[in-house]
């Protein structure tokens, strides 16, 4: 409003300059985030369990990746044997380009991330189906695809996980709390 106020006194010519461009808005307070409890993630699994999204939100909970991260790996980043996965890019979108596949912002980025059993159990399992789905489709899968694709192979956009995961926690009833799984794990 007092910007708006010096502007219309700079165009009348009252004042040389507006001074109030200069100065920065102060930054939004942040919404307390908790992590999931032990029993929200039990409901919001239960919710996504029939959804392209389970998969990529049971990695989320047990490893805490970003979204960025989770939906750029690809199976060459995963070894199911050694059970661990490679963190070393990320897909990022902008309004007026497709998604691109970057490295991380920091060299602290890049990591290796040990995975429980059960998670290399469910990995092993999510493979197969998707290589049954694609067999289907006359596709073969390598090691250079996503792993967290949609059943034709296409890209799962990081916004559509973000809703997704809102959506699924109005339906597993979480609430109108704001959570975070990267500190849920």
């Amino acid at each position: 409003m007092l910007s708006q106020a010096l502007n219309h006194a700079v165009a009348t010519q009252v004042l040389g300059r507006n001074v109030a461009q200069f100065v920065k808005p102060p930054r939004p307070k942040r919404k307390d985030i908790s992590p999931l409890t032990r029993e929200g993630v039990i409901k919001l699994l239960g919710a996504a369990s029939q959804t392209e999204f389970y998969y990529p939100l049971l990695v989320a909970i047990y490893t805490g990746l970003r979204r960025s991260e989770l939906l750029a790996l690809t199976w060459a980043d995963m070894d199911l044997e050694e059970r661990y996965l490679s963190v070393n890019k990320g897909i990022h979108t902008h309004s007026s380009e497709s998604e691109r596949i970057q490295p991380p912002k920091t060299d602290k980025s890049k990591r290796l991330v040990s995975l429980p059993i059960d998670l290399v159990l469910a990995l092993r399992h999510h493979r197969e189906t998707q290589e049954a789905i694609w067999d289907e489709l006359g596709k073969s899968m390598g090691m250079g695809d996503r792993i967290f694709a949609r059943p034709d192979g296409s890209v799962i956009h990081p916004d559509s996980l973000s809703k997704a995961c809102v959506r699924l926690a109005k339906q597993a009833v979480l609430g109108g709390s704001t959570f975070t799984l990267s500190d849920t794990h």
